[in-house]
């Protein structure tokens, strides 16, 4: 599904989407200003931002994997889902699937909630150079 697609919409995010938006990286510098300009809610859940904190801790600090979240929490762009909520639901989808467990309730957000929701990949491209790809679904084909 485009991004343009989802314009009006409430988006549920992963925790890659969101660490691909605090390091302000280009693949996500559309998403960033559809939400930005409010075209898109972006809602995700604490586990995906337990992924953001620990991916910036890596790669750069805690102070500043802090301060990314202060600033993502800060701007009131995003709702943040606690995990509790989903904890059924994204073990059913463990269950039936072969995912991630923070997929499991990227899509269990987006299930429960009738939204839309974007997944980040990372795969190898022919030239075995990273490639970076969000994938968005409705909601049909996240269960």
């Amino acid at each position: 599904m485009s991004l343009d697609k989802l314009y009006g919409r409430t988006v549920v995010l992963d925790g890659s989407t969101l660490i691909g938006l605090a390091l302000a990286e280009e693949h996500f510098e559309s998403l960033k200003r559809a939400i930005i300009n409010e075209q898109i809610s972006p809602l995700t859940h604490e586990l995906a931002v337990i992924e953001l904190l620990y991916i910036i801790c890596r790669k750069a600090s805690m102070n500043i994997a802090k301060q990314k979240f202060d600033l993502l929490k800060g701007s009131g762009f995003i709702n943040i889902i606690p995990t509790n909520m989903l904890l059924e639901d994204a073990a059913s989808i463990k269950c039936r699937r072969k995912l991630a467990l923070a997929d499991c309730f990227t899509i269990a957000l987006a299930v429960e909630n009738k939204l839309s929701c974007c997944i980040c990949k990372n795969r190898k491209g022919a030239e075995g150079r990273d490639k970076t790809r969000t994938i968005c679904m409705r909601h049909a084909f996240c269960a």
